[in-house]
């Protein structure tokens, strides 16, 4: 039997009061990303891609400096191709590129704007390798089938919210492998459980501060070491419309927080997509 979590409303999380001073869109609307810049640290530049958009379709591009960490020249080398198709809502229909593991072609098919039914892999050789189906009742995806590989978790399915957001993750048997509970506005994260067969809590993302549209979270795996200790923390910043615009991730190693990496992506706001919800 199926069991169904309901969507966790959260009216306050620390600092909201300075929340009155940013504006949320209350509608769910993707824009074209233009750049991600990815840092060692806070401030080490390492690798940037551009997204170069014509309509629906952009080729991406990505240059890194990773080289300069063995000392090898050139320190700046192209390291990623790839051409992206997308629907007129801004998902993903097929990507073209730089192979990744034997997959050259992916290929997703969507009902309802964002609802994914089917996704093919294609190699390098031009032979589907992999096609996954899905059906959907409501806002609930179920895998139904696979071809071209064997499934191993037909009848698992994933309920989401109206803006798309993932609500919880259940095995073909009922078993909760996740769950993620919200504040009011549906979209930003208070909470990510993952579990083991057994029920336990294995991993825990709690989202700890929401100032505006600043956030701080901390990761605890209560399995693994002191359940009280976080191993990670992530700081950062997202715009009106809910895309991540920053994030620092930081370690926790000898009693503090280290080692941080950092990602910055900029959008084109002047030309989103079409609207997905309401």
């Amino acid at each position: 039997m199926k069991r169904f979590l309901p969507l966790l409303l959260i009216l306050s999380c620390e600092d909201s009061d300075s929340n009155s001073n940013v504006e949320f869109s209350d509608v769910w609307v993707k824009h074209r990303k233009i750049s991600t810049d990815y840092y060692l640290g806070i401030d080490e530049l390492m690798q940037t891609t551009s997204y170069n958009w014509d309509g629906n379709n952009c080729t991406v591009n990505t240059v890194s400096n990773f080289n300069q960490l063995q000392d090898v020249e050139p320190y700046w080398d192209s390291t990623y191709h790839a051409q992206y198709t997308y629907n007129d809502f801004g998902f993903v229909t097929r990507i073209d590129g730089k192979p990744i593991g034997d997959t050259q072609i992916s290929i997703d098919e969507y009902i309802d704007k964002w609802k994914v039914i089917k996704q093919t892999r294609i190699d390098t050789l031009g032979n589907t390798t992999s096609i996954v189906h899905y059906e959907w009742s409501g806002l609930t995806q179920t895998i139904t089938g696979c071809e071209y590989t064997t499934c191993t978790d037909v009848g698992s399915y994933i309920e989401y919210n109206a803006y798309g957001k993932e609500l919880a993750q259940y095995s073909a048997t009922g078993i909760l492998k996740m769950s993620k509970e919200y504040l009011d506005d549906s979209r930003r994260l208070l909470n990510w459980y993952g579990y083991t067969n057994d029920g336990e809590i294995s991993t825990h993302w709690e989202y700890t501060v929401w100032n505006g549209y600043d956030f701080v979270a901390l990761l605890y795996t209560p399995l693994r070491g002191d359940p009280t200790i976080p191993e990670q923390k992530k700081e950062g910043r997202i715009d009106e419309y809910f895309n991540i615009v920053e994030s620092t991730r930081f370690f926790f190693y000898n009693g503090e927080f280290t080692a941080p990496d950092r990602n910055i992506y900029t959008y084109d706001y002047d030309s989103p997509f079409e609207q997905i919800y309401p």
